[in-house]
Formats: C-alpha cells, structure tokens, sequence
C-alpha cells in the first residue's frame, strides 16, 4: 500500500475529530472519503500530511511512518496536498504559483513541467502574468491543481476541490481529476459532493462522527441505499 493509516486519531483539545481510524491506498488508486460537514474528513487529510499532529496511530507512505515528519520534508517524498480554499499565493503571478510547486525540486526539469501544466490548463497559459488572486474561483482552484502537479506526487491529496463552484466548472475540475488519475498519480480525495466523488473513485470511505462507517468500492457505495439516502439526496427504497 503506498498509504496506511492506522488507528489514526485527531484531537483538539479535548474534542476527538478522528476517532482511530483505518485506510488504505494501493499506488495507482483513486480513493475518496466522503461524509457530512465536520464528519473529520479535513482533519484526516491534515493529519496525513503534516499540517497538525496525530494524536495517536500511524500513518506510512511509501514504506515508512510519516507521523511527526518534518511537513516541508513531505512533497520531497512526492506526498503534495491541495488544501481546502486552494492557497493560492494571491499577490504571486499564476506562472510564480506554479513555480512555487517545483520549490523542493531539481530545477532542471521545472521549465518543461510548467510548460505541461499550461497544456493541461490553457486558461492559465491565458493568464500566466496575472496575479492570482484575480483569477475566478474556477481558475485558481486549476492553480492550485497545477502548482500539486509540478511537484510530481506519487500521492496527490485533494481537499473539497469543487467547494465555491459552479456546477459547470465543478464538472470541469472532476474531469481533470480523472486526467490526473488516468496518468497514474494515485489520489485521496475528499469531497462533500458524494455522487461526483464516488463516480469518479475507485473506492470510498463513508466517514460518520470521526470514524469510518462504510467502506468498498464507490460502484457498491453508489448503490447502498444508506449512502443514497444520507448523501445523494435519495429516498430508501
């Protein structure tokens, strides 16, 4: 498994968010963990890469246990998260955001993976002189997509990347996520727009209160009328 978490716990203060939970995700995967608003999903994710501490458990990428690791050490070790809100450098040209991705790399190679995020994102190329923080909120959550990329993850970790959008531009950004995935960078996304997340994964977590309360694969997960009820808007039949 490229990511294991075990018994993983998140607390602040003396309110447990993630209540000791398991994962895992084979190199190559696209996992989502879906769940309502405060279920824990957002602090799973931060506590994978760094940005605050588990509590208890253990958390190993690519054969070695991450917990407590140094969170700029992280994206060296190809693990390189899209936060929630994106992050963007708002004052930061989109082209000095981008570069910002290939910081804790050889820079040999930067040039031409810049030149490959403005493939991928022609909009950007568009706008490459511009400040970010004027871009739409389609267009920075395609930065902040492109920025992950430069630094070539192993694990790429998405947080909420269609919170603030349209329905067309969400449809847009699930659809790079699948360019993303097709190219074999393996994904945990976490998303409150189920269906979307789980049309597009290979498996689910279902995350309830803290701990993990379904889990299998996103076609099972799809069909489950408590999922279908709960998070698809759906009536139990």
């Amino acid at each position: 498994m490229l990511l294991e978490l075990r018994g993983l716990e998140v607390r602040y203060g003396g309110i447990r968010a993630v209540k000791g939970i398991d994962l895992a995700i084979g190199a190559g995967e696209l996992v989502c963990l879906i769940g309502a608003n405060g279920a824990g999903k957002s602090s799973t994710l931060r506590a994978v890469c760094g940005l605050i501490p588990a509590y208890a458990g253990a958390v190993h990428y690519d054969g070695a246990d991450v917990a407590g690791a140094p969170v700029y050490e992280l994206p060296r070790r190809g693990l390189v998260m899209v936060p929630e809100g994106r992050g963007i450098f708002a004052q930061l040209t989109v082209e000095e955001n981008l570069a910002m991705g290939a910081f804790a790399r050889d820079g040999a190679d930067a040039a031409s993976d810049l030149e490959r995020q403005f493939q991928s994102f022609p909009r950007l190329k568009e706008r490459r002189r511009q400040t970010a923080g004027t871009l739409s909120g389609g267009e920075q959550q395609m930065l902040a997509i492109g920025r992950a990329l430069m630094a070539r993850p192993k694990l790429l970790l998405l947080d909420e990347p269609s919170m603030g959008l349209a329905p067309l531009l969400v449809a847009k950004i699930f659809a790079i996520v699948r360019e993303i995935a097709a190219q074999g960078v393996t994904i945990l996304l976490v998303e409150q727009n189920a269906r979307l997340a789980l049309e597009v994964a290979d498996r689910g977590y279902v995350m309830e209160s803290g701990s993990i309360g379904l889990a299998g694969e996103a076609r099972h997960l799809l069909a489950d009328p408590r999922v279908r009820e709960a998070y698809l808007g759906e009536g139990a039949t």
